[in-house]
C-alpha cells in the first residue's frame, strides 16, 4: 500500500458523522426539494462540469467505466451534449454499455485498451488508479492516447479515506454507506499520492488545470436530510464522502495545445 500525505484536518469519526446526520434530519431543508438537491449535487460535481464543457464532437474514453452510467450525462442536465462520443473500457460489460459508441472488455493488467489506435479528446478516469498496481503507467498511457488539446479527469480516494471510519462502524449508527474506509473495498491495491500523480502527469507533458477535494458543504446537510434512511444510495454516499473529504480530483490538459 502506497503511503499518502498525513491528513491536515481531523477526520470526523462515526459518532460525529451520525450526530451531524441526525441534526440535519431534525432541521428544515433550505432547498426544500429532494429533486433540486440531487440535481445540484450532480450539476456542480467537477466531473459533470468537465464533461459538459468539452469541445463539440469530443471523443471520450470512460476508463474503468463500471456500470456505464457516465453516458447518461449526454442528455441528463443542461446543456444536452448529444454531440459527444462515449467509449467504455472495463473488466466486465456494464449495464449501460450498449448506449456507448463503442466499448472493450478486458483486464487492464493483461492488455491495454485498443479502440483501433483512436486518439481521445478527453479521458475520464474515475476511481480506477487505486485499483491498478502501477498508477504511473496508467497516467502515462492516458496521456499518450489524448489528441492535441486533449484533457483528462482523474478522481480517486484521498488520504482522508485512510482515516475515515469503516462501513461497519457507520452501519452501527444507521448510516448505510457502501464504503466507509479505503480498506473497505478489497479491490483497492494502493492509494496514489496526489503529488506523485501530478508528477506523472507533468512527466507525460500535461498541464495541471484544477485539483482538490470534492466538497459540497451546503449539500452535506441537505443530502443527509433527504437520504439518511435510504440504504446504499449514491446521494447518501456522496454526503459522507463530502463530509470526510474522501474524494480528490485532478483535471489536466495536453501541453501540445500550448504549443499549437
Amino acid at each position: 500500500m502506497t503511503k499518502s500525505q498525513p491528513v491536515l484536518i481531523p477526520v470526523p469519526d462515526e459518532a460525529e458523522i451520525a450526530r451531524f446526520a441526525s441534526e440535519a434530519l431534525r432541521s428544515t431543508s433550505i432547498l426544500k426539494d429532494k429533486g433540486l438537491v440531487e440535481t445540484l449535487l450532480n450539476s456542480t460535481h467537477p466531473k459533470t462540469l468537465f464533461l459538459k464543457s468539452l469541445p463539440t464532437n469530443a471523443k471520450i474514453l470512460d476508463l474503468g467505466a463500471g456500470d456505464g452510467s457516465l453516458v447518461h450525462f449526454k442528455t441528463y442536465l443542461t446543456p444536452s451534449r448529444n454531440d459527444l462520443k462515449f467509449y467504455a473500457f472495463s473488466l466486465e460489460k456494464g449495464e449501460h454499455f450498449n448506449s456507448y459508441d463503442g466499448y472493450e472488455i478486458r483486464d487492464w493488467n493483461a492488455e491495454r485498451p485498443s479502440f483501433g489506435g483512436m486518439k481521445f479528446d478527453a479521458i475520464v478516469c474515475g476511481h480506477f488508479i487505486e485499483h491498478v498496481p502501477d498508477f504511473e503507467s496508467a497516467v502515462s498511457w492516458c496521456a499518450s492516447r489524448l489528441s492535441d488539446r486533449g484533457r483528462i479527469y482523474l478522481e480517486w480516494p484521498s488520504e482522508y479515506s485512510l482515516a475515515a471510519p469503516t462501513k461497519e462502524k457507520l452501519h452501527a449508527h444507521g448510516l448505510m454507506v457502501q464504503v466507509g474506509n479505503f480498506y473497505d473495498d478489497a479491490t483497492h491495491m494502493q492509494l496514489p499520492d496526489r503529488q506523485k500523480v501530478i508528477g506523472a502527469l507533468k512527466l507525460s507533458g500535461m498541464v495541471i488545470e484544477q485539483q482538490g477535494y470534492i466538497r459540497f458543504p451546503l449539500l452535506e446537510s441537505e443530502l443527509f436530510y433527504f437520504y439518511k434512511d435510504s440504504p446504499f444510495s449514491y446521494p447518501l454516499q456522496a454526503a459522507y464522502w463530502s463530509r470526510t473529504r474522501w474524494c480528490q480530483y485532478i483535471i489536466a490538459s495536453n501541453e501540445r495545445s500550448e504549443r499549437a
